[in-house]
């Protein structure tokens, strides 16, 4: 119910915005707004369904892996693509730096959506004018992505709930976003395929967070 629920609202918004366009063709300053926000309810959508479709699979008994040698930071990249027009909408920028070899074995399709669940998270939590990093590194023998924002942060109390389905945080999307409150469940549940971690760290509110997956380098 709470993701039919999740796929109505953008859907209503979408259906309006375009009866909007049409009574205000002349005027674009309204039809830019109102084009705004349907991508953006489009882009919700989307995000859902990828997510059911993540979590339909994992629970099917012939679900498994594609692994093969791939490239981390090419594949961070196509996420930093994907997500540069949401980005844009609150001046953000998406910071990429690597100090280590980026190849691993693993499934790329997965990998990219759990990538893209943090990057997502970390736009739609974070203030406008702001940056998010993503650091790749090597720790012992695993492969360290950190996705860093600069925003709303995370409490104490919050740490032990993140990657449970529909957890309800004190953060709340800055730019009026939704949630279907599935994203780090199915980053987590992703990452453990892949036999690695996920966990994020945070200061305390309004300190931004940082959320971190390990690999292992076979």
């Amino acid at each position: 119910n709470r993701i039919v629920h999740d796929l109505k609202n953008p859907n209503t918004t979408i259906s309006l915005s375009a009866e909007l366009i049409k009574k205000k063709a002349d005027d674009p300053k309204v039809v830019v707004d109102f084009a705004d926000r349907i991508k953006r309810s489009a882009t919700t959508v989307l995000n859902s369904l990828n997510n059911l479709l993540d979590l339909s699979q994992s629970e099917n008994a012939s679900f498994r892996l594609n692994a093969e040698e791939i490239d981390i930071l090419h594949i961070l990249e196509q996420a930093k693509n994907n997500f540069e027009l949401i980005a844009a909408q609150k001046q953000q920028t998406v910071n990429i730096s690597c100090n280590c070899s980026s190849l691993i074995f693993a499934d790329s399709v997965r990998l990219q959506d759990a990538f893209e669940n943090l990057l997502s998270n970390a736009l739609k939590y974070a203030y406008a004018n702001t940056t998010v990093y993503i650091n790749v590194s090597t720790v012992d023998n695993d492969l360290l992505i950190e996705f860093k924002d600069e925003g709303q942060g995370l409490l104490p109390e919050e740490m032990s709930k993140l990657f449970t389905k529909f957890a309800k945080l004190s953060a709340i999307p800055t730019g009026k976003e939704h949630s279907n409150g599935l994203g780090l469940s199915i980053v987590k549940m992703l990452v453990e395929l892949h036999h690695g971690k996920v966990w994020a760290e945070s200061e305390g509110k309004n300190k931004g967070a940082s959320f971190f997956i390990a690999l292992p380098v076979h």
